[in-house]
């Protein structure tokens, strides 16, 4: 399967279900050993992400106040969220007093398929986030614009509860979200990347401002912070240092207050 050019990731996928199953047969008695237990799995390559940095974040953002879905590409890029995750987001889901919304849904679509709503993997997956007075008067203002779409489109809605539609009312689908996106970066003048990217970006914007990797990998869903270190351990040696720095002007200040007496 390597060497047809298929990656590490759908490889080892490959592994643990041929090793699950074989191993449920072993169980069953139908076979006496589990032949793929001898047979290592390939490393996880990891590849690189193109992250945009806050320059692009803004360009993208100007351009993106132009856009109809512009709720959609602002909750993607300042609350960490998944593209699935967003475009799964019903009004109900939105706490206004409270200022939170609640991520309990994902959006995901498949050639062979089609759409279809899952709930979040894990327990972490399905969690509140705080949003900023800023991004619930974007969203009131996306409100107010469905409502006007709702009113154009007239017996061509199609009546549901979600946040991100087409202009009948409809879901809008993941593929043509990451469509819309591309386009987006067109104009904006930036290079192609993916969506995701934006939930990297954010991820990284947040150690580097000093938010807690505890509360980075809630806001994230994470299943555990252990695997918000694995993807972003690589920062933690530069906040390290910060600390260290903070740490020796808070000693001189202290000790210039307070001499030693010898």
């Amino acid at each position: 399967m390597i060497g047809e050019g298929l990656s590490s990731r759908t490889v080892r996928y490959v592994h643990t279900v041929c090793r699950h199953a074989l191993q449920d047969a072993v169980d069953f008695g139908l076979l006496p050993v589990n032949p793929t237990m001898k047979a290592k799995a390939p490393k996880l390559a990891r590849s690189t992400i193109v992250l945009p940095n806050p320059d692009q974040a803004q360009i993208l953002l100007r351009e993106a106040d132009n856009h109809r879905q512009r709720a959609l590409w602002y909750v993607i890029a300042l609350t960490g969220m998944r593209r699935g995750e967003a475009l799964g987001l019903q009004w109900g889901d939105i706490d206004w007093s409270a200022k939170t919304l609640t991520v309990q849904r994902n959006l995901v679509e498949k050639s062979h398929l089609g759409i279809r709503v899952h709930t979040p993997k894990t327990a972490h997956g399905h969690r509140l986030i705080a949003l900023s007075n800023f991004m619930i008067s974007i969203l009131r203002t996306h409100q107010q614009l469905q409502q006007a779409e709702r009113l154009a489109a007239g017996n061509d809605w199609q009546e549901g509860l979600w946040i991100f539609t087409t202009q009948r009312g409809t879901w809008t689908s993941p593929r043509n979200a990451y469509r819309s996106f591309q386009r987006l970066l067109v104009r904006a003048g930036l290079e192609p990347m993916r969506i995701h990217a934006f939930r990297h970006a954010m991820a990284t914007a947040w150690l580097n401002q000093g938010v807690p990797i505890k509360v980075v990998s809630e806001r994230l869903g994470h299943a555990n912070i252990s695997i918000t270190l694995q993807i972003y351990g690589h920062l933690l040696p530069n906040m390290q240092a910060d600390a260290a720095d903070k740490m020796d002007a808070w000693l001189a200040g202290h000790r210039e207050a307070d001499p030693p007496k010898f």
